[in-house]
């Protein structure tokens, strides 16, 4: 669920709310709020019209949070200032050719500066990537344009030091993002991507307390060249992971209360009968523990588990309604196949040629 603001700045939201059992949002303090946020409003509404909402969950998107919690107070600035100098590069034409004529000379890996995006995940952890590979002839650049004095910040090793270790964590957030990505997902891999990536915050975090920066590429290369730099900036550095590994845990505590409802739908032969009884009362689900049981000891259910893909095996359990549809995403839904299936049958086809034509291309002033 998201917020919908109509032309006149007004919220709204008009949907049947008496077959809801959970809420998936966007994290957003609208919708949030304990007392004016949807899922409380809605909650209070159901209980009004004597529906029982304790037993409602409600979970901020999974890969939505992870991408929120990619951005670092204390580096801000650093990164504002990484943007300047790019976008006074790239904005410019002119400034363009003759710097990626500048990267020719000095045989750099990548041959240009990329934009940087809020929208796209991996945008910031490329940006930065580039923009270490390419220092040494950005300020070449810089003193050939006579801007030295207003981004004289290329200069101090201490700022160099910090966009070497943002282009580092970046890219750890950046495999994580990429694990998160593709089809056939299951919530429980995507769970188990981030609490996997939790005790990798641990490692780092404890390697950096030691001055030890095996896991910072970046780094290593310019403290191989400014170790004095390294000193004033290591606190920094611990704060950052810090800030980091506690915003991780309030983003993503409410899927740890649910995640033996995840491993259920993973792997069901892993949870023992006894562990169902809870997850039966958890979901308010009378006939799910006795369900389980008829699954659990099937010999030729173990077997298909075995040979199946964990998408392919909840489609053979349908005479067990209330576990099948633990697993059941939207894209069972037939009507999101109609599209699709429109395409196939039509007899229509697209004249590529004309569509073409009707585009403007956008040439550089």
């Amino acid at each position: 669920m998201d917020e919908s603001l109509d032309i006149n700045d007004r919220p709204q939201l008009l949907i049947f709310i008496r077959a809801i059992n959970t809420f998936t949002t966007d994290g957003a303090p609208a919708m949030l709020g304990k007392r004016n946020g949807a899922v409380a409003l809605l909650k209070e509404t159901l209980k009004n019209g004597g529906v029982a909402a304790e037993g409602i969950f409600s979970y901020h998107c999974i890969v939505h949070q992870q991408a929120l919690f990619a951005k670092f107070k204390c580096l801000n600035e650093v990164m504002a200032n990484v943007i300047e100098v790019v976008n006074y590069i790239r904005a410019r034409a002119r400034n363009h050719l003759h710097f990626k004529l500048l990267c020719e000379e000095f045989d750099t890996h990548y041959g240009d500066l990329v934009l940087h995006t809020e929208i796209r995940w991996l945008s910031k952890g490329r940006m930065l990537a580039h923009f270490m590979d390419l220092l040494e002839p950005l300020k070449s650049f810089i003193v050939g344009q006579g801007e030295t004095s207003r981004f004289s910040f290329l200069d101090d090793k201490e700022w160099v030091l910090s966009v070497a270790f943002l282009c580092d964590i970046t890219q750890h957030l950046n495999k994580l993002n990429i694990k998160m990505q593709g089809r056939n997902k299951t919530v429980y891999e995507l769970y188990t991507a981030v609490r996997v990536f939790s005790d990798k915050l641990d490692v780092l975090e404890q390697s950096v307390r030691g001055s030890d920066y095996r896991f910072f590429p970046t780094v290593q290369k310019v403290v191989a060249m400014h170790a004095d730099a390294l000193l004033p900036c290591q606190s920094q550095f611990c704060d950052v992971l810090t800030e980091l590994k506690q915003n991780y845990t309030s983003r993503f505590h409410d899927f740890k209360d649910h995640s033996n409802i995840f491993l259920l739908v993973k792997n069901p032969f892993l949870i023992e009968v006894n562990e169902m009884k809870q997850i039966s009362d958890q979901l308010g689900l009378v006939q799910l523990q006795m369900e389980f049981v008829e699954l659990k000891s099937s010999d030729e259910l173990q077997r298909q588990f075995r040979i199946t893909d964990v998408v392919d095996f909840w489609k053979l359990v349908g005479h067990l309604p209330n576990i099948s549809r633990l697993a059941k995403t939207h894209h069972l839904n037939v009507s999101v196949h109609i599209p699709a299936l429109r395409i196939a049958v039509s007899s229509a086809e697209p004249d590529f040629k004309s569509l073409v034509r009707q585009k403007e291309c956008q040439k550089s002033h």
